[in-house]
């Protein structure tokens, strides 16, 4: 390791380089840029674990400039990584992940001692203020009643107030707890199931439970939201929330997922939605994304579909990069890092 951080900006594509230090803790900071990303299938088959060789099939390929710029890295900062980026990048100590979710960066980094960050956190507002978004629109009617206007039709509908519902929050890391703070806001009631219960939850959580009590405090909730991190179990389709979890739901409950699809039994919420075993599922996550044109869920008048779009863009980069900038410090002076990744957990 030589005395400047080497750094290989491999996403967005066109950075703003003025938002990253010159310099941190006296060590400059080099950059060299190139751009590198992978579809959602290929992103999603490294998250699940297929097999290497049809990974390299699908991944995308790596051009010259990312190329070089991984050459020299002692640092990276991306969204995706090839599969084979060890050769690539021999000096590689640190990755500071572009999104939250990492599973498909865990796959390629997991034994290889490289240190990995994630961008939890940058958008966790923007993505709670779309979940009581769409939560006001399902029961206010807002949907509704646009198609009323359109059609020239003056008819009351019965609302439902926020307030006084009860919400499961499932994950409790920085989106789920904006969600409840956000939730605690409007009056709801809010369950957090977490792995680790014993953990202190923040205030506005009025009952935290781990996962072997999900079904429990299923039977109860008018909302449900999904907001758990990925890992390699759900990703090869183990969801969290499976067959027997949507059957526990209530009629009248909404389910709201902005994780991951492979959270999340696409098969059974579908089914429920379709027999009106559920009010309503609101999935900004599918799986496969992006969402085949021929689902039935685009159709069910009950479901409430986003392209994994309920992160805001304004402001992404800059957040994400004062966050980087802090990372870049701490990595220097060797004190530890924010949202370090634990390999084993995957989050």
């Amino acid at each position: 390791m030589g005395l400047d951080i080497a750094v290989a900006l491999l996403h967005p594509r066109h950075a703003d380089l003025r938002l990253l230090p010159a310099s941190a803790d006296g060590r400059p900071v080099i950059v060299r840029t190139g751009f590198y990303r992978d579809s959602a299938q290929a992103r999603n088959a490294k998250a699940a674990g297929s097999p290497d060789d049809a990974v390299r099939d699908i991944e995308a390929a790596i051009d010259t400039d990312a190329r070089d710029a991984l050459a020299q890295a002692e640092v990276v900062l991306a969204l995706d990584l090839p599969l084979d980026v060890a050769p690539l990048a021999p000096r590689l100590r640190w990755v500071q992940a572009y999104g939250a979710g990492v599973g498909q960066l865990v796959r390629v980094l997991r034994d290889s001692g490289v240190q990995l960050t994630t961008a939890a956190g940058v958008s966790s507002n923007a993505i709670a203020e779309s979940v009581i978004a769409r939560l006001l629109q399902i029961s206010k009617n807002l949907r509704e009643l646009d198609e009323q206007q359109r059609r020239h039709e003056w008819t009351p509908l019965r609302a439902r107030s926020l307030s006084g519902q009860t919400m499961v929050v499932i994950g409790l890391g920085q989106i789920g707890t904006e969600v409840a703070r956000l939730a605690a806001a409007f009056g709801m009631r809010v369950v957090a199931v977490r792995k680790r219960p014993w953990l202190q939850a923040p205030p506005t959580v009025d009952l935290t439970v781990d996962r072997s009590g999900l079904l429990a405090v299923l039977a109860d909730a008018d909302v449900i939201v999904v907001c758990a991190a990925e890992t390699a179990e759900t990703a090869r389709h183990e969801p969290i929330v499976g067959a027997a979890e949507v059957e526990a739901m209530r009629p009248a409950a909404v389910l709201v997922n902005v994780a991951r699809g492979s959270l999340v039994d696409q098969a059974a919420v579908t089914a429920a939605l379709r027999d009106r075993r559920l009010a309503a599922a609101v999935l900004d996550v599918t799986t496969p994304e992006p969402l085949p044109a021929d689902d039935p869920l685009w159709d069910l008048p009950a479901a409430y579909i986003s392209p994994h779009s309920s992160a805001s863009g304004d402001g992404y980069n800059l957040r994400l990069f004062r966050l980087f900038a802090e990372n870049l410090a701490r990595y220097a002076g060797g004190r530890q890092m924010i949202n370090t990744v634990d390999m084993e957990r995957g989050y």
